[in-house]
């Protein structure tokens, strides 16, 4: 079977889309578990939900400072503040 050149774009351009979606994914499960883990570490952290300890636990412990959108939820953008921190956060919450 021999592929077109416009069959081979759609192909690639799935195959990004798949990928792209597999990280989206696999980046929230990180934080879930990561945030799951915290909270049953700091049963005392409250303020806001615990969002805002839950942020800076993140920039402290594992080098990730996070987004906020207007309502004050957690966004998919995030900066590497310290890259060993986050390779360790990646090594341990990774499956």
């Amino acid at each position: 079977m021999v592929l077109n050149e416009m069959e081979l774009t759609v192909l690639q351009e799935n195959f990004i889309e798949k990928d792209n979606k597999m990280r989206r994914l696999s980046h929230w499960k990180r934080l879930r578990d990561c945030r799951n883990e915290f909270f049953n570490d700091n049963t005392d952290a409250t303020l806001d939900n615990g969002n805002n300890a839950f942020y800076y636990h993140l920039q402290h412990k594992y080098g990730i400072k996070l987004s906020f959108d207007n309502s004050g939820n957690i966004t998919e953008s995030y900066d590497v503040v310290d890259e060993k921190k986050y390779f360790f956060f990646l090594l341990k919450y990774t499956d």
